[in-house]
């Protein structure tokens, strides 16, 4: 349009060269005020223009669409040929920055409701804000851009979290003894003599070795402990989802292997009724943390919260956290660790370390002999995840 009104500008003035009077006049000044007019106009309405942002729900599958809300107001009579709003989003696990562009009218005295979708194939909190509003005359002769408190954003993080692989596997039933705990059942006694679940008046059967002696002294009759049942985290899962020296699309493609293959094992467990602990390198704190799960909704946490950390910059830096500290190695009935590259070092320390009875060992790359022993199984996907786990023994 820039382009066109340039030409008729220097037509008029060519004509009002060739022919002077009233008319050539009037035409030369009419091309040369528009514009200053279109300036001063299009200017007056970017202050009385707000924009808002907004998202409906946080967590989303991989693929699925991503809607994001925005609601333009105009409060005055001026109308906005063309208002260019540039939308960027990043993933916390891809350095890249993606951006969508919309343009559209702005009218006058009217709210109107925009809506845009975009997706993301890989796993990961994507971060979602207005990069910049240009609102532009009909000429395109000039663009404003909307004042900080004309634009309000109510975006929260987005997640994109793994569907569950649907697993039917068989569980190993482990004894107490095999896994230490610090958490004890609220609604079933059991054997550990080191709390006391509850106290009741002696009964036939009742062991006279649990009877509590100072209350029966108090009460004039004879009081026994019921002992307390551990919770045994019986299963340990540590994440390793760093490929070193990969290019970014096999890095991406390991993490999200690694996280599906966590979450699914965790999720079947729970559903199960197995208790247990997943581990991780959480790259924001350069530390590992793990998490207990003990029903669904501390399952979709630790799913969230490996997500969150992002990918190590190294491979095999929560192993070597795990084995490194003594208080973080209480003793597991089931050890596995998915990992998108096995190093064979940390591996034979790991079947060293009686961190547990069992080991697994899943990674991304080819099936490998297993030199660790009888109880330790290494297991590659050869590009199969979801074929190994439905394969796995726990």
């Amino acid at each position: 349009m820039i382009f066109i009104y340039i030409f008729l500008l220097l037509v008029s003035a060519l004509f009002y060269i060739l022919y002077e009077g009233a008319a050539s006049l009037l035409i030369l000044c009419f091309f040369v005020i528009t514009p200053i007019i279109i300036i001063v106009s299009n200017f007056i309405a970017s202050k009385k223009i707000k924009l808002h942002i907004a998202t409906r729900g946080q967590q989303f599958s991989a693929g699925q669409n991503i809607p994001v809300y925005l609601t333009l107001t105009s409060n005055t009579i001026i109308p906005v040929m063309c208002a260019e709003i540039t939308i960027e989003y990043k993933s916390s696990t891809d350095p890249s920055t993606e951006k969508i562009k919309i343009n559209t009218p702005i009218f006058p005295n009217n709210e109107q409701d925009l809506q845009i979708c975009f997706s993301s194939e890989h796993y990961g909190v994507i971060n979602c804000r207005i990069a910049r509003i240009r609102l532009y005359d009909m000429l395109r002769i000039s663009h404003f851009k909307l004042p900080k408190g004309s634009v309000t954003e109510n975006v929260r993080e987005l997640i994109v979290i793994p569907e569950p692989v649907l697993l039917e596997n068989p569980i190993t039933v482990y004894s107490d003894s095999l896994a230490d705990s610090d958490s004890y059942s609220d609604s079933k006694a059991g054997d550990d003599p080191s709390e006391i679940f509850s106290i009741h008046e002696y009964a036939d059967g009742d062991k006279l070795s649990k009877i509590h002696w100072k209350l029966t002294a108090k009460q004039d009759k004879l009081m026994v402990k019921d002992y307390s049942l551990p919770l045994a985290n019986h299963f340990m899962i540590l994440t390793d989802c760093c490929l070193d020296k990969a290019s970014k699309e096999q890095r991406l493609n390991s993490f999200d292997t690694v996280i599906r293959s966590a979450f699914s094992l965790s999720f079947y467990l729970q559903q199960c009724g197995s208790r247990h602990t997943i581990a991780f390198f959480n790259n924001k704190t350069g530390s590992a943390e793990s998490v207990t799960v003990a029903d669904e909704e501390d399952c979709l946490e630790a799913c969230l919260r490996i997500i969150s950390a992002g990918i190590p910059p190294k491979s095999g830096l929560a192993l070597r956290e795990l084995l490194s500290n003594d208080e973080l190695q209480p003793r597991y009935s089931h050890f596995i660790f998915i990992a998108a590259r096995a190093d064979e070092e940390l591996l034979s320390a790991l079947s060293n370390c009686g961190i547990a009875k069992r080991y697994t060992v899943i990674t991304n790359g080819s099936p490998s002999e297993n030199v660790y022993g009888e109880n330790f199984t290494v297991i590659g996907s050869g590009g199969d995840m979801e074929k190994v786990l439905s394969e796995i023994y726990l």
